[in-house]
């Protein structure tokens, strides 16, 4: 099979669109140069930047290559009627195009019989799952397409780089490494197998390193190379060692039970290089410390604003009684009420109608009162005929909604438009015999229908006759309900729940016109409770070790709950600490628990501070397992994603000429939410990489902005240097390859933007925040 080009089958136009100043998404070794971001910088946008990346959906470029792949590829504008049509399956909608489906079909078969071949299992090549992987293609689509349709090595890694902004293959990550070695070595034609057989024995490899804490130091490598500084070293250190040992299959069996001697040193040797979940989780956790400490005379403000906020809302809230009145109006023609239209009651109804004894409701809007042609009536009725016995019970003789005659001959006092059954005739429900129901007439305002009046329902099958068992008149005027305030009146004093109106206590009129006829309130009209504010400081709980004691068995050296505790190093920000459970014992033999601390916001707790409390005289003494700030999680999301609090930065969004419509997945997967902090560890490379980039982003501007102000030698922060772009790049990938993750990469779209803020925006933390809060209305408005 010839070489076969990744790309999205769009025009070159359209892909270059999206890295044309970096020139390197379709020649991903043509190296990024300053230039090229910065020819322009002084008139480029943040908005600018990222409509770069337009996003071209994932599937185009697998469907793309396999149609070149099997030799099938239509004509373009075919090809692109194409895409549209999987456009539209892919989001679930139903669209007939015959000529379409049938190139899909034949497609997605194509794939299903090479699959077979390279022996993947039913589950995997059957259509549905087949056309599941192509539409919503991922890593792990590409994986699987890789092993099932044999693809060169090469073509996944560029699938990598141009489809998922990546540098190219991650030879850390597990699954990549053995993919490298599989599609590179493993048995032609059996390539599913081997990388099955692979991870088994890779698991077992790892599981007895574990055991043996560590043994295998890859003692078959120079001391040259046991030193791997990057991603690309691993593969060109395996490399090596593959063709000086002459190795040129991984297994010694076809079987594949039998792993090559040398290819399990090199995977034991591998092994010992991938860091464990641990090492990134622990990363991520100093990273948030640290940033919520350099913010935290930020965090302050915003909880000092946000807390005024909730203040100003509350007391507005709680200086007007709102309800709702209804409005009796003469129907024939409409009336405008504007707003601010006063109706009142009288404080003292035994008191004349004065202008003290007036407490006025205020309508919170302009409400307009339709023109009405007929009033609504309920008419209860009942069948002229006994129901059979075997017919009794049967559920609705005439279902709800049925249109119903009025009988020839039958006398009413007006007009009637139209009659309908309401819930049905229900079958023998009275205690004659007689099926019975509710009916409701749109007729004339002011008719009356007297008692007996009958109607008839016909559906052509089944004819009934039915009479009313009551007299019943229609309004002679229509109503509608209308939202009031009553803002507390001077010199009255109405506190807490007071109730302002009575049911039905609001009965007059100010200049609303003489056309409304009748006001009354249907449900009485109260004032809220003021909230009361907690005084007290925030609190939160930490982890804590309790220190050793000469005796180690005694139960009363644990703690109980509800213990108070001193800080040694006193510290006038906190309040209060006390234990939040019982201190246990654990298998390592430390007794640990939780302290509960009231403290001010951004009140910082280094690992080993000293909390201690005295107990049947002794004194016991605990200390924080790991640096702790008092600033909760979802407090901290709230400040980063709601940054314009909302005034701060509309400005710079304004300069900046954001635009809501400018993200894809891309971008969602760099917001810090509450899973991602409590599950940091299995929310999937891609994602965990772009938060931990995110924190290094915002720890990296916070000492540089620090350091330009310090050094005072002219050089202003957000104006261009180079250096301080080589030292940011340095930063974030010693980081990233210290969790293991891809390094720094400016082909990929959120490093690209994070490059270019870092470089061009002295503002450059708000003006990403601001970002997020777009992308993060986009997604709320995208979920409802």
């Amino acid at each position: 099979m010839g070489q076969i080009e990744v790309h999205s089958g769009e025009t070159l136009f359209c892909e270059e669109m999206k890295g044309e100043w970096l020139g390197m998404l379709h020649e991903p070794d043509v190296p990024w140069t300053f230039e090229d971001l910065l020819e322009n910088r002084d008139s480029t946008s943040v908005s600018d930047v990222v409509r770069k990346f337009k996003i071209i959906p994932r599937f185009q470029y697998i469907v793309n290559y396999l149609m070149m792949y099997f030799h099938c590829m239509p004509e373009t504008g075919e090809k692109m009627r194409l895409f549209a049509y999987l456009e539209q399956k892919k989001k679930g909608k139903s669209v007939e195009d015959p000529a379409c489906e049938k190139i899909w079909e034949d497609l997605v078969d194509r794939v299903g019989d090479t699959f077979q071949k390279n022996g993947l299992p039913q589950k995997k090549r059957s259509r549905e799952y087949i056309q599941n992987l192509i539409l919503n293609f991922s890593e792990n689509s590409l994986y699987e397409a890789a092993l099932g349709l044999q693809l060169p090595f090469e073509d996944m890694e560029r699938f990598l780089c141009k489809v998922f902004y990546r540098s190219g293959v991650n030879f850390y990550n597990e699954k990549e490494y053995l993919l490298y070695l599989v599609l590179n070595y493993g048995t032609s034609g059996k390539e599913y197998a081997c990388f099955l057989a692979l991870q088994k024995d890779y698991k077992r490899i790892k599981e007895e390193e574990k055991e043996e804490k560590g043994n295998g130091d890859g003692s078959f490598l120079s001391g040259k190379e046991k030193t791997i500084s990057n991603t690309v070293s691993i593969r060109e250190t395996t490399e090596k060692i593959l063709k000086e040992k002459k190795i040129d299959t991984l297994y010694d069996d076809p079987k594949m039970k039998v792993l090559n001697a040398q290819v399990e040193e090199i995977l034991r040797w591998h092994s010992t290089l991938i860091c464990t979940e641990r090492t990134a989780k622990k990363k991520f956790r100093e990273l948030m410390y640290q940033v919520k400490k350099m913010y935290a005379e930020e965090l302050k403000g915003y909880s000092r604003s946000e807390k005024e906020q909730k203040q100003d809302a509350r007391r507005k809230k709680n200086s007007e009684a709102s309800g709702m009145i209804e409005v009796w109006y003469d129907p024939k023609e409409e009336i405008t009420l504007e707003k601010n239209t006063v109706f009142y009651r009288l404080f003292d109804k035994n008191k004349e109608d004065t202008e003290k004894n007036r407490l006025r409701f205020y309508t919170t809007k302009k409400e307009i009162l339709p023109q009405k042609p007929y009033a609504s009536v309920i008419i209860p009725v009942k069948s002229l005929t006994e129901q059979k016995a075997e017919e009794r019970g049967k559920g609705k003789l005439i279902p709800p909604g049925a249109e119903v005659q009025l009988a020839q001959g039958q006398k009413v006092t007006g007009e009637i438009a139209s009659v309908k059954t309401k819930k049905g005739v229900q079958r023998f429900k009275d205690s004659k015999g007689k099926d019975k129901g509710m009916l409701i007439a749109e007729c004339s305002f002011g008719c009356g229908i007297p008692k007996g009046t009958q109607f008839f329902w016909d559906d052509g099958k089944e004819c009934c006759r039915f009479e009313s068992t009551e007299e019943v008149t229609a309004e002679t005027l229509a109503s509608e309900e209308i939202e009031v305030v009553c803002r507390k009146p001077v010199g009255k004093r109405i506190n807490g729940k007071l109730q302002v109106a009575d049911t039905g206590s609001i009965r007059f009129t100010e200049n609303a016109g003489e056309n409304i006829r009748q006001i009354c309130n249907r449900k009485p009209i109260k004032y809220d409770d003021m909230e009361q504010e907690n005084e007290e400081a925030s609190t939160f709980t930490i982890d804590v070790i309790q220190e050793r004691t000469d005796d180690e068995t005694a139960e009363h050296t644990k703690i109980q709950k509800g213990q108070s505790f001193s800080l040694r190093k006193k510290d006038a920000r906190v309040s209060k600490i006390r234990a939040t459970s019982d201190f246990e014992r654990q298998k390592d033999g430390e007794i640990r628990g939780k302290i509960t601390i009231s403290c001010e916001v951004g009140t910082d707790f280094p690992k080993g501070t000293e909390f201690f409390c005295t107990k049947d005289g002794r004194e016991l003494v605990c200390r924080s397992e790991q640096d702790e700030i008092n600033i909760k999680d979802l407090f901290f999301q709230r400040f980063l994603h709601d940054p314009i609090n909302r005034g701060v930065l509309d400005k710079t969004i304004s300069d900046q000429m954001i635009e809501s419509d400018l993200f894809g997945d891309w971008f969602q997967k760099t917001i810090i939410d509450n899973n991602v902090i409590n599950r940091f560890g299995g929310e999937g490379n891609e994602r965990e990489r772009d938060c931990l980039m995110t924190l290094l982003f915002m720890t990296y501007e916070a000492e540089m902005k620090t350091i330009y102000e310090e050094r005072n030698d002219g050089r202003v922060y957000g104006e261009f240097d180079k250096s301080h772009f080589e030292d940011f790049e340095e930063y974030m990938d010693n980081v990233l390859k210290e969790c293991r993750f891809e390094p720094f990469y400016m082909g990929n779209p959120y490093d690209c933007l994070l490059a270019f803020l870092s470089l061009s925006a002295a503002d450059s933390i708000n003006i990403l925040r601001a970002l997020w809060a777009i992308a993060k209305d986009q997604r709320g408005e995208e979920n409802e």
